[in-house]
């Protein structure tokens, strides 16, 4: 996994890269080395095209650009790698002179990957699965789960290694693979598509031990959402109002897709709530009144807008003023007026409005917190997904349980207009 060392090193070199444009460097390089592949992946044509590979003295030349230095981390690619004719030299080359690469493969020549793994020495494997053997077959258009299996059982304790999927309604399958087999797990989200297969994956956690099981909802990780919670705990809550409006989504399913974010940002804040009212305005847009222990608020989740101009903002009014979120990039707070035995001051005499800025990405400043991986919690999501794994931290903010009210939520929702419909 990554070090703390890794995250200044990528963090200076993004800098360098930034203010010195002629003398740019790579944190890493991906040599797609040959269209050669056995499998007939729905997402991927690779295997359509002519057979075609770089060869040795290609991957020679390209080694030699100045952009490239030892850290660089090169990963052997096609298609499938090992299929190509000169992979042992390749693979024997980098072991001699860069031994900083990594190997991707659909493990289909289990045998052939198991040999060159520990012949050569590649510093990560990572390796392709799809689900269980239903869902790979679908998806990969070959029956290979069982050589994918072996490959892993094989070398999971010689190598490090991480299993890759491609983006699909199918995450429950992955997932549930995962966590039978012990190990930590990072999920996109939504992790499932039902309440019934999160209590699922909660309890294949707690059965098979996995570390760590988290689900990729970043909102919370985001330094403004931090800074509000901290706030918001010392404050007497009156009433929020949230606005997540986007254009069309026919692609997908919006509720648990979109809608998953800001519901998970509310529960997150504010704890699990009631739903008070829930109107559908809209094919995929929604008006809810939730009441959680300490506060009451209103949602508009709406798809009827459009993504040049999406929005998401948060307004929370509390006793002592207003705070207001915006797309996680500000946090101000206005506070109230002051009065005089409930009389409000401004009404007697000219009140000067005052903002107080808590938060705001410089978009000018070309730094770390400046950047929107770190301003929309993607960064530190990740650095806590990693710290758990090696025991640096004890918990993360997004393990699966912490989603169950969510899912509740969203479960609520789908029941109340499938019985209309």
């Amino acid at each position: 996994m990554y070090s703390i060392y890794d995250y200044a090193y990528n963090g200076l070199l993004f800098l360098n890269n930034i203010m010195r444009p002629r003398h740019k460097r790579l944190s890493q390089l991906m040599i797609y080395s040959t269209t050669a592949c056995q499998s007939r992946c729905k997402h991927c044509n690779i295997w359509q095209k002519p057979v075609e590979h770089l060869s040795l003295d290609d991957i020679r030349r390209i080694m030699q650009s100045k952009c490239i230095t030892k850290r660089t981390t090169v990963g052997l690619e096609g298609g499938e790698f090992i299929l190509h004719p000169q992979a042992a030299e390749i693979m024997a080359w980098f072991r001699e002179h860069h031994p900083n690469y990594t190997l991707l493969s659909n493990c289909l020549a289990p045998h052939r990957i198991i040999d060159a793994v520990r012949r050569y020495q590649p510093r990560h494997l990572y390796v392709s699965l799809d689900g269980g053997r239903e869902t790979y077959q679908r998806m990969r258009g070959r029956d290979g789960y069982d050589r994918v299996i072996q490959v892993v059982e094989a070398l999971k304790d010689e190598v490090p290694l991480s299993l890759m999927f491609c983006l699909s309604p199918s995450h429950f399958a992955i997932a549930s693979q995962i966590l039978k087999k012990g190990k930590s797990l990072f999920v996109e989200k939504p992790p499932c598509q039902t309440l019934a297969e999160l209590n699922t994956l909660i309890d294949l956690q707690k059965l098979y031990g996995s570390r760590v099981a988290m689900v990729g909802l970043q909102k919370r990780y985001a330094p403004a959402v931090q800074l509000l919670q901290k706030r918001l705990r010392k404050e007497h809550l009156i009433n929020y109002d949230l606005h997540y409006l986007t254009g069309a989504y026919p692609e997908g399913n919006a509720l648990i897709d979109l809608y998953i974010h800001p519901l998970d940002l509310i529960v997150y804040l504010f704890g699990k709530p009631d739903i008070l009212a829930c109107q559908k305005v809209d094919k995929d847009a929604y008006i809810l009144m939730l009441r959680h222990p300490h506060i009451v608020g209103t949602l508009e989740l709406s798809t009827a807008y459009t993504w040049t101009t999406a929005e998401e903002h948060l307004k929370v009014c509390t006793s002592k003023g207003t705070y207001r979120l915006s797309q996680m990039d500000e946090l101000t707070f206005e506070p109230n007026p002051s009065n005089i035995l409930g009389i409000p001051l401004e009404k007697l005499r000219l009140h000067n409005k005052t903002t107080e800025h808590l938060y705001a990405r410089n978009n000018f400043t070309p730094t770390l917190p400046n950047n929107q991986v770190y301003s929309q919690g993607y960064f530190s999501e990740l650095k806590a997904f990693t710290d758990a794994v090696e025991g640096r931290q004890r918990q993360v903010f997004t393990d699966l349980s912490s989603v169950r009210a969510v899912y509740e939520i969203m479960a609520t929702i789908q029941e109340m207009y499938k019985a209309q419909e």
